[in-house]
């Protein structure tokens, strides 16, 4: 009789292998499975990566023709694609050697612009009255009026006046001492100040204007 259950004991313990051996191959099927379908997903987005990047490609060709629309810039001449000047590159000569580098610092308020003349860049603020001052890299406001020219020394605005005007506090103001005079400018407070030349003398006039005039024998 004990013969019988031990046989039995094996029959159990071997329908058990088979179900867990059958379990793990429906589990490594099943992982084949995923594999499959994740490599057929990675074929898929490959295929369509190279579509985009052809299409790019093709559009990227036909945006190099110059034309109407697309005009060659910096000087650069359109022959189906443009021929540009020295000191430029591009499809379309946007590019400016010079400029490279940052070469007119990181300011918003100036741009790098290209000198067909001399074939370089140089560096212009986008502001009205203002002026690129190389030392800072930046642009400083610098208007002396109508009657003058702004300019910047060693990062110090300076105005370079009309005749019969000169600068007071930053700005071209009338100076005139007369005929008589070499030279009219201001005081750092503001009074006038003459050179007469020979045989003039000085004479006031009202409350504080002078003059150069003629002595008197």
């Amino acid at each position: 009789m004990s013969a019988l259950p031990n046989k039995r004991l094996r029959r159990v313990k071997d329908i058990l292998t088979m179900k867990i051996t059958f379990q793990l191959n429906l589990k490594a099927v099943d992982n084949l499975v995923k594999e499959t379908l994740e490599l057929s997903s990675l074929d898929a987005l490959k295929d369509k990566n190279e579509k985009i990047l052809n299409s790019k490609e093709l559009s990227f060709h036909v945006d190099e023709t110059c034309n109407i629309i697309n005009k060659c810039k910096n000087g650069g001449i359109c022959d189906k694609v443009c021929q540009c000047p020295k000191g430029t590159s591009g499809n379309f000569c946007e590019g400016i050697d010079w400029c490279e580098n940052d070469r007119c610092g990181l300011t918003n308020g100036v741009e790098c612009l290209y000198n067909e003349t001399s074939t370089l860049g140089y560096c212009k603020c986008k502001e009205p009255k203002h002026l690129y001052d190389d030392n800072t890299k930046t642009c400083q406001e610098c208007d002396c009026g109508n009657n003058g020219k702004c300019i910047i020394v060693g990062n110090t605005k300076k105005c370079i006046c009309e005749e019969g005007f000169a600068e007071y506090s930053f700005k071209c103001k009338p100076c005139d001492c007369g005929f008589g005079s070499i030279s009219c400018f201001f005081k750092r407070g503001g009074s006038k100040v003459c050179n007469c030349k020979e045989k003039y003398a000085l004479r006031t006039y009202g409350k504080s204007d002078i003059q150069c005039q003629r002595k008197f024998i």
